[in-house]
């Protein structure tokens, strides 16, 4: 077997394991990756000249001084990329970005000048929401360092999103994947076997409800206010089905209901965009024109119906899929 020619050092973090690297253990090429989740052996032993970092910042780089360390490893690698997956199309590394040939994202903005603008909230809709119903930030939100030279912008590329990975969600797949992680090495998720969504053809669900099971409790209130008015403009409609249930019985329901609602979380693009999508639901979701992602399952009024950032034609819509 010839020697792996990328060093691919990892946060083991159930998206990364089982989303961010599905397409690359899956792939004709995973063997030219060689998977690391060991910091000072990409800083000291790796003879690779090639490193891709894939996961959050937060988990290696939080309480070390990012900047010192990323200055060694642009001296040591000829390229080194940074597939940063978090949930948000905004970066916490922009100050490092200097030191690295290309910022990967799971979705980035149309405009590119938005990732020079600082958001209330570090998002562009939670800025929104800051302005319009005039919430107040919390005194511990960090500011995201923002881009100072606009020819770095170039170096934001897009990967792929959460669209590739393992569905249904389950807890112990999850757990499973960061066993094999630990005492087999990252080549053996490999073996986890695909699912085929589509071999008995597409899903035709024939419950006429809406599932709506989303909280906005446990966010920060910028965060957490889309889910919270639209929880308000749901009410009590009967359309809609609310509440928290167990994870087996959700995945059960979501194959059955004719719609589902997915609102933004701690980024727009989530899981419920795929659980629908996979099961035949309309996609109800806050509009997406801001973003470009891959897969890119939102395009208006084809592949998932908008509705406004403040939910006001929320009720409409889904009432317009019952009657139509």
């Amino acid at each position: 077997m010839p020697k792996p020619k990328i060093t691919l050092f990892l946060t083991p973090s159930r998206i990364t394991l089982l989303y961010s690297l599905y397409p690359i253990y899956h792939s004709k090429f995973k063997n030219n990756f060689k998977f690391t989740s060991n910091l000072n052996y990409i800083i000291e032993k790796d003879t690779n000249d090639t490193l891709l970092i894939v996961g959050g910042q937060d988990y290696w780089f939080k309480n070390v001084n990012k900047i010192e360390i990323f200055k060694k490893l642009r001296k040591k690698y000829r390229k080194v990329a940074f597939f940063e997956d978090n949930a948000s199309p905004e970066s916490q590394l922009f100050e490092v970005l200097p030191f690295i040939d290309i910022l990967y994202k799971r979705s980035i903005y149309t405009d590119k000048t938005n990732y020079q603008i600082e958001f209330a909230g570090n998002r562009l809709f939670t800025d929104y929401y800051s302005k319009k119903y005039s919430l107040e930030s919390s005194p511990s939100i960090t500011p995201y360092p923002k881009l100072e030279d606009v020819n770095e912008l170039n170096k934001i590329k897009l990967a792929w999103n959460i669209g590739f990975g393992y569905y249904p969600l389950s807890k112990t797949r999850n757990e499973i994947a960061k066993l094999l992680y630990k005492y087999f090495g990252g080549i053996t998720l490999g073996l986890m076997p695909k699912t085929d969504y589509f071999k008995n053809g597409i899903p035709n669900p024939q419950i006429e409800k809406c599932q709506a099971r989303f909280a906005y409790k446990g966010y920060r209130p910028s965060i957490g206010y889309q889910r919270k008015i639209f929880l308000e403009s749901i009410n009590d409609n009967p359309m809609f089905l609310k509440g928290r249930i167990p994870l087996k019985d959700y995945n059960d329901e979501v194959k059955k209901v004719q719609a589902l609602i997915s609102p933004f979380g701690w980024g727009e693009v989530c899981f419920r965009d795929f659980e629908a999508v996979l099961n035949g639901a309309l996609l109800v979701k806050p509009n997406m024109d801001h973003l470009n992602t891959y897969p890119n399952i939102f395009q208006e009024n084809i592949t998932y119906l908008p509705i406004n950032w403040d939910g006001s034609d929320l009720v409409e819509t889904v009432e317009n899929i019952f009657s139509n």
